[in-house]
């Protein structure tokens, strides 16, 4: 009895989150955030009622005193926002990096090309591929 307008619910605002908050400020305290704060805790309310009530009577009798007023504003609310059109997602930009070196040396590595940044790599890089140099025409 309880568990469908839950379920309703969670996901009338998963649908509101993905189709109405990009239109909003993503600030918690903005008018828009304070209105789906109180409309969630009105919600809520409405429907944890049945816990303290105990018996499907009274809960039929409490939610039809109300009017059923959670159940029609979830099935509206999921009606209209399922029409909307979903907004595009912004497409995220990538960071170029570029390192600043002061003189940077290259090796080879296998065929790939190595920036070594510090001159203890430099050096090291340097032996390595003397070493290989060395081996390949032992």
């Amino acid at each position: 009895m309880l568990a469908p307008i839950i379920l309703a619910m969670s996901h009338c605002e998963r649908l509101g989150r993905e189709k109405i908050s990009p239109y909003f400020s993503a600030k918690k305290w903005s008018v828009y955030g304070v209105t789906c704060i109180i409309t969630i805790h009105a919600l809520g309310s409405y429907a944890t009622t049945a816990f303290f009530l105990r018996s499907y009577e009274n809960v039929m009798e409490n939610w039809r005193s109300h009017h059923f007023w959670g159940h029609i504003a979830c099935l509206v609310f999921y009606l209209v926002v399922s029409l909307l059109p979903t907004p595009p997602k912004p497409i995220p930009t990538q960071k170029t990096v570029t390192p600043v070196l002061e003189s940077p040396k290259k090796a080879t590595h296998g065929g790939e090309m190595a920036t070594f940044i510090t001159p203890e790599a430099n050096e090291k890089a340097s032996n390595i591929e003397f070493h290989k140099q060395v081996m390949k025409y032992s």
